[in-house]
């Protein structure tokens, strides 16, 4: 069958009307679902008592950002855990006592000996130093 065959016999028939019965139930089943519907959204927007359903919104809306500070703490416990089962923990360096910082120590005062060798011994002139700020005169002229 064509689409225009149907259309035309579609055409043909008379237009009819609804029955007023119908409309009346289908109006009662339509408030009636609406009432329903209604009741159920400020049934869930009220708050609860006990106080849970503004904490569950809380945690529902924060749930990415925990999710995610708990990956980094689980992160920080493993690294914790494994260093700790290491030699090299700083308890363990203490311990010993860091054998490179004698080497360094030693160069650092060589270097600092040197230094007041070419510069010379620190001198507490007071004409090396600059004078204080409240001690210069400023002479302004105006022409």
């Amino acid at each position: 069958m064509n689409t225009d065959d149907f259309e035309k016999r579609i055409r043909q028939q008379p237009f009819r009307q609804v029955p007023p019965e119908w409309k009346t139930e289908v109006l009662f089943a339509a408030n009636l679902r609406a009432a329903k519907d209604s009741a159920r959204v400020t049934a869930s927007r009220e708050p609860a008592e006990s106080g849970l359903s503004s904490w569950h919104d809380l945690l529902l809306s924060l749930r990415g950002h925990l999710i995610g500070l708990s990956a980094v703490w689980f992160l920080v416990l493993i690294l914790n855990v494994t260093s700790a089962s290491s030699p090299n923990t700083t308890a363990t360096l203490a311990q010993k006592g860091n054998v490179r910082s004698q080497p360094l120590s030693t160069a650092l005062l060589e270097h600092y000996r040197q230094l007041v060798e070419w510069i010379g011994p620190r001198t507490d002139d007071p004409v090396a130093r600059p004078p204080r700020r409240s001690q210069l005169r400023v002479e302004t002229s105006v022409v």
